[in-house]
């Protein structure tokens, strides 16, 4: 076979998708602060940095944005993770990879889903004809629990709890 730009980044795609496979997590994080936000991401965790640097330089092929952070306490090998955060970023991503991934392929379908219908529904306007983001509904936690099921990691009442907000209260702001 002859190597060639094309088949080049296929050849890359395809290992980068591998080490997603195998070092990586794909979903959709919860965060509270002022206000609560579900964001999709993918990390890749990993002490190699070789392998990390290579991730990175396939990421800035693609112009995807992404974050790198090294923990060091001294006492075991340094870690690297890369974060691949928000809705624009893992969207270009998952697009590319997604044909390629096995074992995390119904992850990779779940947060495109979410991503497309949240954003299908991002804005709304207000009666002063001002654009405001729309708060989450019950489809958007019904993405959330789905893949914390895929994960095996926690049960719907453990969700709602953290949620911190009883399903009333979310069906009252839907309304």
């Amino acid at each position: 076979m002859e190597l060639n730009k094309d088949n080049q980044q296929e050849r890359l795609l395809g290992w980068f998708s591998g080490i997603i496979e195998g070092e990586g997590t794909i979903s959709i994080q919860k965060v509270n602060g002022k206000r609560l936000v579900l964001t999709p991401y993918i990390c890749i965790v990993n002490t190699d940095v070789r392998l990390i640097n290579r991730c990175i330089e396939l990421l800035n092929i693609y112009d995807i944005k992404s974050h790198t952070y090294l923990r060091d306490s001294g006492v075991n090998k340094p870690v690297y993770q890369i974060r691949i955060d928000g809705m624009k970023a893992v969207a270009k991503l998952l697009e590319l990879v997604k044909p390629i991934l096995v074992g995390k392929q119904d992850q990779a379908q779940l947060v495109l889903d979410y991503i497309k219908q949240r954003q299908a529904k991002y804005f709304k306007q207000d009666s002063q004809g001002r654009l405001r983001r729309r708060p989450y509904d019950l489809i958007d936690f019904g993405f959330y629990e789905e893949i914390k099921r895929l994960h095996h990691t926690v049960s719907p009442e453990t969700i709602r709890r953290d949620i911190g907000q009883p399903i009333k209260d979310i069906v009252r702001a839907m309304q």
